[in-house]
């Protein structure tokens, strides 16, 4: 169960990353290996340039002590903690590591404030084609959790779903009705000068009885 400052710190993250930007793709909660995964990362990105970022969030030092493992797999990796856990986990062996790694450090402020620690920046790792693969196909099986979310928010139910195809399929068969008039008026246009009739005022008044019918039928 995530905590209310993990899912603040998601939120400020996607907006650091500019993942509701042009040129930049997000997904949380990229489950990594076949089948369903065997881990997880916690936020992915990919740019316009084809770079993996990684992000893992700990809000708490029992969450950075957990025995959870963390994912780094991209060209960049970061940690992202709150800004006063920094000093708590200081002198970590396990934060050494990560940096002897190369993965930089993000540093939460506060008030959807996010700053790099200059001290700790990530440093480009090289990723093999088969990797780079293996990501975009894990992210792209993560993202449709969204799809599925998004269906069922706006069809709740079987009826929606429905009506939905009902109305679809009723404004195909107006539209449809609409170009075979349009066709008729056409040919009326050509055709009726030839026979001694002015066509502005046949088709007006073809206009006003089409006007009837469907008048009529929306009242049936």
């Amino acid at each position: 169960m995530k905590t209310n400052r993990t899912m603040e710190m998601e939120k400020a993250l996607y907006e650091y990353c500019k993942a509701d930007c042009l040129g930049v793709y997000g997904c949380f909660e990229v489950a990594i290996g076949g089948g369903y995964g065997d881990e997880r990362i916690d936020f992915i990105t990919l740019n316009s340039k084809d770079e993996f970022r990684c992000y893992e969030i700990k809000s708490s030092k029992e969450d950075f002590d957990s025995n959870a493992k963390l994912s780094f797999t991209g060209d960049f990796n970061y940690l992202l903690i709150p800004d006063e856990l920094k000093e708590k986990i200081n002198e970590s062996e396990k934060l050494k590591k990560l940096f002897l790694y190369g993965v930089g450090l993000l540093l939460y402020k506060g008030n959807g404030e996010i700053v790099p620690d200059n001290n700790h920046r990530a440093k480009k790792k090289s990723l093999t084609m088969a990797k780079r693969v293996e990501l975009m196909h894990c992210m792209v099986r993560s993202l449709s959790r969204y799809c599925h979310c998004e269906f069922n928010w706006i069809f709740k139910d079987k009826d929606d779903l429905d009506e939905f195809i009902s109305t679809v399929k009723n404004v195909a068969a107006y539209t449809a009705r609409i170009k075979e008039r349009e066709k008729i008026c056409m040919l009326l246009y050509e055709y009726l000068p030839r026979i001694g009739v002015v066509p502005e005022r046949a088709i007006e008044a073809i206009g006003h009885k089409l006007e009837e019918e469907d008048e009529n039928n929306d009242t049936e």
